[in-house]
């Protein structure tokens, strides 16, 4: 997989000193950037969003040049018509990515595992939108309900590449119609945010 990287992202898993590490950021970042490559290529050839995994020439991966803003949400300077965000948790991760030849559009993705161990409704009650913590109150499943919370919130902010600050509850997600959400098998669930209408969107496990 390290030859779908460039010089400056390899040295960039090499910071990490668990071999773990180094090696899943080889991995992810190869993979994303095959996805990506096969994405540009399908619109260049019928201006439409089709997501392959297939092989790729190396140097081409190489040549793709993946930006962030100063927030931190990562975009394509060459090909701003493609958008994409990214999420991990544990050791899955998932990749939003969507065609906008109009431009002004913007995506954000969160992926959670639901967890029992946290203090769900003190954390709701501190953080979120007053509607939120009712909401969570009265779910019969108060930790799924949390967790679904917590990732439209997430997607929302990355989506709007403010970050925390943007307070979690200066506005709730209860309502919003551009926010979607999913179960997934073991207990994960997952989050996207668009401000544009979602059938060019594809969400990929990557």
């Amino acid at each position: 997989m390290e030859q779908y990287l460039n010089e400056d992202e390899l040295n960039r898993a090499r910071r990490y000193l668990l071999a773990s590490k180094c090696s899943n950021f080889i991995a992810s970042r190869a993979r994303l950037k095959i996805l990506l490559c096969n994405a540009i290529e399908q619109i260049k050839t019928c201006n439409c969003l089709s997501v392959s995994s297939e092989p790729i020439v190396p140097e081409i991966a190489q040549q793709l040049h993946i930006d962030v803003y100063k927030d931190g949400k990562p975009y394509l300077p060459d090909y701003p018509h493609l958008i994409f965000n990214l999420s991990h948790s544990d050791n899955l991760a998932v990749l939003g990515l969507a065609y906008c030849p109009h431009g002004n559009c913007e995506i954000g993705v969160d992926l959670e595992k639901i967890s029992a161990d946290r203090d769900h409704m003190s954390i709701a009650e501190r953080f979120f939108h007053p509607e939120e913590f009712t909401a969570i109150n009265l779910s019969a499943d108060r930790a799924c309900k949390f967790t679904e919370i917590w990732t439209k919130k997430e997607s929302y902010l990355k989506m709007l590449g403010t970050g925390l600050k943007t307070p979690l509850n200066s506005f709730s997600v209860l309502e919003d119609k551009n926010i979607h959400s999913e179960i997934l098998p073991h207990n994960y669930i997952l989050s996207y945010s668009i401000n544009f209408t979602p059938q060019s969107v594809r969400v990929i496990f990557i």
